[in-house]
């Protein structure tokens, strides 16, 4: 009697042990632990000169690629975002000649007490202010899948007389839809971005564009600035899986592709 009774709780507690491991493996490893997960993306920009072109009196033309991949297990929902690209001229001595100590160290702590990422090179001493060449949006994708992957490729002129170039890209990225039934991020509002100077971005918010009160009459959206302090916790608030890119990357051109004419 006593062994039947026996047999009976361990087949009850061998069911139990296999319900929590069931409960375990189906809704906490494949559902509880990836929604905890942050949103991830893997984001690659290249500059490369277009196959068999060379500068023009009006400059070099290059292809700008960019490509975003989605490595997490969750969708990843994209905000406003944005590329900008600069030009770094630089002009070495001519001929060159050995600093000195005496000179070196001046200029090379004047770059570390910046406020920028500007860097000091002894090779080339005299490297003149970066110089606006193009900015724009850089994907419009909404959302990107579980392993889905979005690219880009535009051309992109560069000026004669640019040898290098520096690359800016920020991407706000959310792993909840910021448009939801119940709660809606920026209280329906867009996230954009406008140049407060031909260096800097500032983000702003801004009513969907409404119909003009005529046929074919354009109308712009208002738009409010905001600072990156309210912005990050309007962000964190809705989503605190939020993920941020801010993608920074120098490029140099073929020997010769950016020289003046």
């Amino acid at each position: 009697m006593q062994s039947e009774h026996l047999q009976q709780w361990t087949q009850t507690l061998v069911l139990l042990i296999g319900a929590v491991w069931g409960i375990y493996t189906f809704w906490y490893k494949d559902i509880w632990v990836p929604s905890l997960q942050p949103a991830n993306l893997t984001l690659d920009i290249t500059i490369t000169p277009v196959a068999g072109s060379v500068a023009g009196p009006d400059g070099l033309e290059t292809i700008l690629e960019a490509k975003a991949t989605n490595s997490s297990t969750k969708p990843v929902f994209l905000l406003g975002n944005y590329w900008l690209l600069t030009g770094l001229p630089r002009i070495a001595d001519q001929p060159p000649t050995p600093p000195t100590e005496d000179q070196l160290l001046p200029l090379a702590n004047q770059v570390l007490q910046q406020v920028n990422l500007s860097h000091f090179e002894s090779a080339v001493p005299i490297q003149q202010d970066p110089v606006f060449l193009a900015v724009g949006r850089l994907f419009d994708d909404d959302v990107i899948q579980p392993g889905e992957t979005t690219s880009r490729s535009l051309l992109v002129r560069i000026p004669r007389g640019i040898q290098a170039l520096e690359l800016r890209a920020l991407l706000p990225l959310l792993h909840r839809r910021p448009r939801r039934p119940d709660q809606a991020l920026f209280n329906g509002r867009t996230l954009g971005w406008k140049l407060a100077d031909l260096f800097n971005l500032v983000p702003e918010l801004c009513i969907p564009e409404e119909p003009g009160s005529k046929p074919g009459e354009p109308s712009e959206p208002l738009c409010e600035v905001v600072d990156d302090e309210s912005l990050a916790k309007q962000i964190q608030n809705f989503d605190s899986h939020n993920f941020l890119i801010n993608f920074r990357k120098q490029f140099g051109l073929p020997n010769g592709a950016g020289t003046p004419p």
